[in-house]
């Protein structure tokens, strides 16, 4: 009888043991493997394009003869926006049930999340860095600078910091990513936000071919979603990003620094109204100001040479080109002609996807070879938002021609012209061997005469305009101000924003 109960206990024992991890394991299993999200890697060594992440689409055929030789970049497949029910790109910044901070995201802070992304490991957006990786394989500056001091970067807007606002009040504002980006995507280009700082910016209406509100950039349709999405291309000598910037970008920026986009006398709520500001809004043309009705419309001088030429970016069609002093010609390898007037006039001009520049600088270069075997070699900067270059040739004169008498003799897009680059002195050389004889039928553009053309004032829209971003980097600088000790955002070090157009 004994044993009999022993064995009885024995077996309530065993039994409720295999109860215990029957009912154990079933809560695990239900807590971790039925209901676990799937494991999520953070990105890790060279830039991968994640899934949804715009990459180049070599099947996409460009119709437009002006950009032969460019790679068009797929912007309908953004990882910000567009999500739909079936997509996995949710779960690249958010965890349902295992999130580290507020709405669910994966890193502990915003600035975090985006730089899992933005610095190199993920997108081909390095925005920590400021570099681009281009589909060539090549890693170039981006077109936003960067944020990380430790790479040489003097000043920045600050993430996750008090930031006091030039030319705004002296309240110290705390800057987030999201301050200016809105992460799940708008109309605006890089998904620039709708409202900063409590200023309604807009939201540009994809819908339409011709729409100019919010921010907004030279558009193409895409085909599969009838939207007109960027149209961003990668420039086929530099590999860098090609942005046609159309509007917006001014009323952006001075949400913030809210003087800077007057002129004087035109704001009653300015910090300081005794002082001057370099306008916005300016054409490549100079002039005088004078009272009007709009705070950004300049009088303007159309005569030549008051026209500017800078390699910065503008809003509108690139400048026109300066070409550097050193072009120079050789006496052999080429067919340009000594006898009589052997003055050779040349205009270069810079193409985006908005049209083409104004007639750019008249560059003169005498031959005087003994015989007809003369090339000149024209060396240029490269223009940050041009994606391509034509030149123009009249003479020989030895007076200077009018704009009409110039003819079309090379272009970037062209397979047989002679252009070669620099990357690192960032100059184009092209070799004019005489060859090709000027196309008469085609002439530079008139100054600011680019269609379509306002009815009010006849100038054209898309004619090239001074706005925040010709000066200052959007993101952050390595350029140095030895005067002010302070860069300011600045392209360039010191003064050189200011030579880069005036040219004193």
């Amino acid at each position: 009888m004994h044993m009999k109960k022993l064995l009885k206990e024995n077996y309530l024992r065993i039994l409720f043991l295999c109860t215990a991890t029957i009912i154990a394991t079933s809560f695990y299993l239900y807590n971790n493997i039925a209901f676990a999200e799937p494991t999520w890697n953070p990105p890790s060594g060279p830039p991968l394009l994640i899934d949804g992440e715009t990459a180049p689409r070599s099947s996409d055929p460009d119709t437009n003869p002006e950009h032969n030789n460019t790679r068009i970049l797929d912007q309908r497949s953004n990882p910000h926006a567009a999500f739909k029910e079936n997509t996995n790109a949710c779960a690249h910044c958010h965890s349902t049930h295992m999130g580290k901070s507020a709405n669910l995201l994966r890193e502990s802070t915003r600035k975090d999340l985006c730089f899992s992304c933005h610095d190199g490991r993920g997108s081909k957006y390095d925005s920590k860095g400021g570099l681009y990786y281009s589909s060539a394989g090549t890693v170039v500056d981006s077109l936003a600078g960067g944020f990380n001091t430790s790479a040489g970067f003097t000043s920045t807007h600050m993430i996750e910091d008090n930031n006091i606002a030039p030319g705004g009040t002296q309240d110290q504002i705390m800057l987030v990513c999201t301050s200016c980006h809105n992460p799940h995507g708008t109309g605006n280009y890089r998904n620039l936000a709708t409202e900063i700082n409590g200023v309604t910016i807009g939201n540009h209406n994809k819908k339409l071919a011709d729409a100019r509100d919010g921010i907004f950039v030279a558009s193409k349709l895409d085909p599969k979603t009838n939207l007109y999405q960027p149209d961003i291309r990668e420039n086929s000598f530099t590999k860098a990003e090609v942005v046609s910037y159309g509007g917006g970008f001014d009323k952006f920026c001075s949400t913030c620094h809210k003087d800077y986009v007057y002129y004087h006398y035109e704001g009653t709520d300015m910090n300081d109204p005794t002082k001057y500001r370099h306008p916005v809004g300016t054409l490549l043309t100079g002039g005088s100001r004078t009272t009007t009705t709009d705070p950004q419309e300049m009088p303007l001088s159309y005569t030549y040479p008051n026209s500017l030429f800078t390699t910065l970016p503008t809003q509108g069609v690139p400048s026109g080109v300066y070409p550097l002093p050193k072009s120079s010609f050789s006496t052999t390898g080429g067919t340009l002609n000594v006898t009589g007037a052997n003055k050779y006039w040349y205009i270069i001009t810079g193409v985006n996807m908005l049209g083409e520049s104004h007639q750019g600088y008249i560059k003169g270069i005498s031959v005087t070879g003994a015989t007809a075997t003369n090339t000149v070699n024209l060396v240029y900067p490269s223009i940050s938002n041009a994606l391509s270059y034509k030149v123009y040739r009249a003479g020989p004169s030895a007076s200077e021609p009018i704009r009409t008498q110039f003819g079309l003799i090379g272009s970037t897009t062209t397979a047989t012209a002679s252009f070669t680059y620099d990357p690192i002195k960032r100059e184009y050389t092209f070799k004019d061997n005489g060859s090709v004889s000027p196309d008469t039928t085609k002439n530079p553009p008139a100054i600011n005469k680019q269609e379509p053309l306002d009815t009010t004032s006849q100038i054209g829209i898309n004619a090239p305009k001074i706005m925040c971003l010709t000066c200052h980097f959007s993101h952050g600088t390595k350029s140095h101000d030895y005067y002010t000790g302070e860069s300011k955002l600045k392209r360039k070090n010191s003064m050189g924003v200011c030579q880069d157009c005036h040219k004193k």
